[in-house]
């Protein structure tokens, strides 16, 4: 292994891989992704996913809420979403009817209808039309989702909250 990078690939998808993003263009904000470029636009991903942690706690959601909202901000601004990332969602669904979560989990495998062409040796294209059917169900519902679990999940430390314990 001598002179061998053993994290160099790591390193690689780290700085540069995008798969199936849709937010985090947003985040780019119409600018050519350089690398200075993609460690801004990945530097306010982080800013938005805090910003949704710190939300979770100050609004006194459940562990299981806030560890949906954050695993779910976080994929939604990530560069890369392979399908299997939306699994790490599922946990929190058993205890809270996110409708946004289950439905990108339902959706997310739209993110292969490039395969069949990359398997004949074609090049891997994304589509928007693809993405918006994938996300844009995700993003209506999610003002929902968040309206409906303020009015009916308990906050955490409520009596309501005690007692469903």
């Amino acid at each position: 292994l001598g002179g061998v990078d053993a994290l160099g690939s790591l390193r690689v998808f780290a700085s540069k891989w995008r798969s199936n993003d849709f937010l985090f263009t947003f985040l780019l904000a119409g600018r050519i992704p350089d690398e200075a470029v993609l460690f801004g636009a990945k530097r306010a991903g982080v800013i938005v996913v805090a910003c949704v942690w710190i939300a979770t706690f100050l609004l006194r959601r459940p562990l299981p809420s806030v560890y949906a909202w954050t695993v779910g901000a976080a994929l939604l601004v990530s560069p890369v979403i392979h399908p299997w990332y939306v699994i790490w969602l599922l946990p929190a669904l058993c205890f809270l009817p996110h409708p946004a979560w289950w439905v990108w989990s339902l959706l997310v495998v739209v993110a292969y209808l490039p395969l069949p062409l990359f398997q004949e040796g074609g090049p891997w294209v994304e589509s928007w039309t693809v993405k918006a059917i994938e996300y844009v169900p995700v993003l209506v519902l999610l003002p929902l989702q968040a309206w409906w679990e303020g009015r009916t999940v308990p906050r955490e430390g409520s009596e309501s909250a005690i007692l469903q314990a």
